[in-house]
C-alpha cells in the first residue's frame, strides 16, 4: 500500500488517506471482505510499498529510495521472521 499504516489504519494523507474513514481498522475490513468473497479463511497483512521494496535487504543497515508518482523511502525490517511467503497462488478465470 502506498501509504503508512498505524494500527491497520492508513495515515490521513495522500490518496489512501480517506480509507481511514471506512473502518477503525482498514486491514480488518479488507480481510473480512476477502474472506466473504473467497469463502476461505485467511490472514492479511499490509505494508508500505517502499518497505516491500526494501525487504531483500532485511537485517542490513540500508534505505531504498523509490521513484514513481511520488518519491518514497523504505527501510528494511530487522528480519523476515514475521513474514510468511505465500507458496500457492490460485487464479480463477472470470
Amino acid at each position: 500500500m502506498a501509504n503508512n499504516l498505524i494500527n491497520g489504519v492508513p495515515i490521513d494523507r495522500g490518496i489512501y488517506g480517506p480509507l481511514s474513514a471506512l473502518s477503525d481498522s482498514y486491514i480488518d475490513r479488507l480481510e473480512n471482505s476477502l474472506i466473504n468473497e473467497l469463502g476461505k479463511s485467511l490472514r492479511l497483512s499490509l505494508i508500505n510499498d517502499a518497505m516491500a521494496v526494501a525487504l531483500p535487504y532485511a537485517g542490513e543497515m540500508a534505505a531504498v529510495i523509490t521513484l514513481g508518482t511520488n518519491l518514497g523511502i523504505g527501510y528494511p525490517p530487522l528480519s523476515l521472521d514475521h513474514l510468511r511467503i505465500v507458496e500457492e497462488v490460485c487464479y480463477e478465470q472470470i
